[in-house]
């Protein structure tokens, strides 16, 4: 407990709330409510609704798999611990790689070489801006090894192994709350969301930890409480679920009243980690790179035809779904389904439209073979 009390004493109004005789083994929590119950946020009345047929996507051709893997590597840069993630796809190669000391994370791209083993990726900070270059050599079940060039052409040398993830004990589950109010009184808000007890690794727990508590932060109003233009009260809260493969899904619920109109969204966007290789998984890692065009055509054509075809081609493009997108979506254990959560990109009056599920057994042709979705499907 001390290190997330150490963690998280930045966060001054923060009130931890300790009850951990009432929170069970992961393999006890509860699964993500994806019922939906949202107010305000309906699509088209009936008098806007013309026939739409829905386009056949399952008809096109699906690509297959390229050779494909999802892995960690732990070692040192330098004279830094690092922790890499990497993923290929082909002959693409992309990740994250952080600092164990600094929670510091740099996100890579990059190809294979020549059908070998060689690679070459280009290094970039949070902000896109060009932070170096590795050259080196790839093994996929040992390690990698070569040099980093960084932005000012400094060099070091690194070598990483091939790490499995780290040991777990007994998870469980914490509750933080971070309330805020404005000073007229007039904004107030309130998130209440999770942090994992039982990662050994005290780096991979930090990391893990400040991952959830910077996407709860975020993605919320935080930082308009003291915008004298706008009113609102927003509760923000979670739920968790194991969904099996050492994958953690986290759904945000979140009630919103703003200017006096309201909206609930009870399976609202999430974020989905592994917490034994402290890695938030995105699109791309769930399915198919070189299969998001025949996914983006499923989902848009659903939104059309839920909207009555009202939605301008324009409108609808925005919808479409990139490679690294992370909290666009939430999985359900229960109701075996995905939920692309899309209302922002929509007009205002459509954006109930803009909530799209779709089952896994719907979407099995895409999943990616090295991400945790097949894991999900019912075993025959």
């Amino acid at each position: 407990m001390d290190i997330l009390q150490r963690q998280f004493e930045k966060i001054l109004t923060m009130k931890k709330h300790y009850n951990l005789t009432r929170l069970a083994l992961m393999c006890l929590l509860f699964a993500c409510n994806t019922g939906g119950n949202q107010q305000n946020e309906q699509g088209p009345d009936s008098t806007q609704i013309k026939t739409v047929k829905e386009t056949s996507v399952r008809e096109a051709d699906i690509p297959n798999a390229l050779e494909n893997f999802d892995k960690t590597f732990v070692g040192k840069l330098g004279d830094a611990q690092v922790h890499m993630n990497l993923r290929r796809y082909g002959s693409n190669l992309s990740g994250t790689l952080w600092f164990l000391n600094s929670l510091e994370e740099l996100y890579f791209k990059g190809i294979l070489q020549d059908e070998g083993n060689n690679f070459a990726l280009t290094i970039q900070d949070k902000k896109g801006a060009n932070a170096g270059e590795f050259i080196g050599l790839l093994d996929e079940s040992k390690g990698i090894s070569g040099k980093w060039k960084d932005s000012q052409g400094v060099e070091k040398d690194f070598n990483l192994a091939s790490f499995q993830g780290v040991s777990i004990e007994n998870i469980k589950v914490d509750d933080l709350e971070l309330n805020q109010d404005s000073n007229d009184g007039k904004r107030r808000l309130r998130i209440t969301y999770p942090q994992l007890l039982g990662i050994k690794d005290e780096k991979v727990s930090n990391k893990v930890n400040n991952d959830i508590e910077y996407y709860f932060e975020e993605y919320t109003l935080l930082d308009s409480i003291d915008v004298p233009t706008l009113e609102f009260s927003e509760d923000v809260k979670f739920e968790v679920t194991f969904m099996g493969n050492d994958l953690i899904s986290i759904c945000k619920n979140h009630h919103l009243s703003k200017n006096k109109d309201t909206h609930i969204f009870e399976d609202s966007h999430g974020i989905n980690i592994n917490f034994k290789r402290g890695k938030i998984y995105e699109i791309q890692d769930l399915f198919k790179p070189n299969a998001l065009d025949q996914l983006n055509a499923m989902i848009i054509a659903r939104i059309d035809k839920s909207c009555g075809g009202a939605l301008s081609e324009k409108d609808l493009q925005k919808c479409k779904l990139q490679a690294h997108e992370s909290n666009s979506f939430s999985l359900s254990k229960k109701n075996q389904n995905i939920t692309f959560h899309l209302t922002e990109r929509l007009p205002y009056k459509y954006r109930g439209c803009g909530y799209v599920r779709i089952s896994y057994e719907e979407l099995k042709e895409y999943f990616n073979p090295s991400g945790p979705l097949k894991d999900l499907l019912p075993k025959s």
